[in-house]
């Protein structure tokens, strides 16, 4: 990581301590986080890729809690705390994939967002879709069968499969920090990230899917997405199964830690 990288984070750490009115110095990564190292051409495919560096603030300094609701989830559905047969709610499920994730770093890609306008012809990229060279992922999804190029056109096994491939070829080339997986990017941390730092993903009104693992390391799957400008409340449950043809979806690097090393239909 070089010297502008390093004050980039810095300056993110400043606005985390401002927008959730923190003293200076909170601590917002854990004791053993280690500081990034990586290679110029690791720099550069982060950069083709649209991977963006942030810190996740500690559950020490910024607890999942009903201030943190307040602030980030301030028009989720009316389900957000209604349990389910299994006595869980979409919150209960958040707080704790979210947990494994706080006090470190990850990659998210912050590729351009469109509106669906349909699964043939939305592409990622661009906020209207019309342009199907934008996406960087685009050669991914040919290889895994998406039906027409876009992220719109895929369903369970074509997903786990681009995932698989795209960690299996970054590793290959050395482009994958060690320490850290190709996975979607988690529901509370497309919502973190859009709050505080891209506003302009609630330009479009489209929805994507994401996902946190459960204690038997099955997914458990959500749609996320704006209810408004600058409001990235919208959460949900979704199944394995249904048309996932109208979800778009964006990548993360996230700590192995998590456990989240691949996922499967339970």
């Amino acid at each position: 990581m070089n010297v502008v990288e390093v004050n980039v984070l810095h300056t993110r750490a400043d606005a985390i301590r401002r927008f959730f009115e923190l003293p200076d110095g909170a601590e917002l990564l854990m004791p053993d986080v280690e500081a990034l190292e990586w290679s110029a051409a690791m720099a550069a495919h982060f950069r083709d890729f649209n991977l963006e560096w942030h810190i996740i603030p500690a559950s020490t300094s910024v607890p999942f809690d009903e201030q943190y609701r307040r602030r980030l989830y301030r028009t989720a559905p009316a389900t957000f705390d209604v349990r389910d047969p299994h006595g869980c709610s979409i919150r209960e499920l958040l707080v704790a994939g979210h947990h494994a994730h706080q006090g470190r770093m990850l990659a998210v890609e912050t590729t351009t967002k469109p509106d669906c306008s349909g699964s043939d012809r939305s592409f990622y990229g661009t906020p209207y879709g019309h342009d199907r060279t934008a996406d960087p992922l685009a050669p991914y999804m040919a290889e895994t069968g998406f039906l027409h190029g876009t992220r719109y056109g895929h369903n369970f096994p074509s997903l786990t499969r681009l995932i698989t491939l795209v960690d299996t070829d970054w590793r290959r080339r050395r482009v994958l920090p060690a320490g850290w997986h190709v996975s979607l990017c988690p529901p509370v941390i497309f919502n973190f990230i859009g709050t505080l730092f891209h506003p302009e993903w609630s330009a479009t009104s489209s929805l994507e899917l994401s996902f946190y693992m459960d204690a038997r390391k099955d997914a458990e799957l959500f749609v996320v997405g704006p209810n408004g400008p600058g409001d990235f409340s919208y959460v949900d449950r979704i199944e394995p199964h249904p048309d996932w043809s109208m979800f778009g979806f964006r990548l993360a690097l996230v700590p192995d830690v998590t456990g989240e090393e691949t996922f499967h239909d339970g």
